[in-house]
């Protein structure tokens, strides 16, 4: 079993061996709980790309491909 203190602004060092074990490494986020038995329940909050679909709305252009093309044909002239 690791120990580890709490320093007095409230944070923990998670211990090598146990971010090796978790496969967590700087920037990754953490879940703490406390469950009913009064254990502190520390777990990763791992997710994948997938989980983020539909979280980005798209931006709507009411561009047309003849705009697009005016655009495109005026900076090629240096206009």
């Amino acid at each position: 079993m690791s120990t580890s203190t709490m320093t007095s602004k409230g944070q923990v060092t998670v211990p090598l061996a146990i971010r090796r074990q978790l496969g967590i490494g700087p920037g990754d986020r953490l879940s703490v709980s406390v469950r009913d038995d009064g254990v502190l329940e520390v777990v990763p909050e791992t997710g994948d790309f997938l989980s983020l679909a539909g979280s980005i709305k798209p931006r709507v252009n009411d561009v047309t491909l003849e705009d697009m093309e005016t655009a495109i044909g005026a900076g090629a002239c240096g206009e």
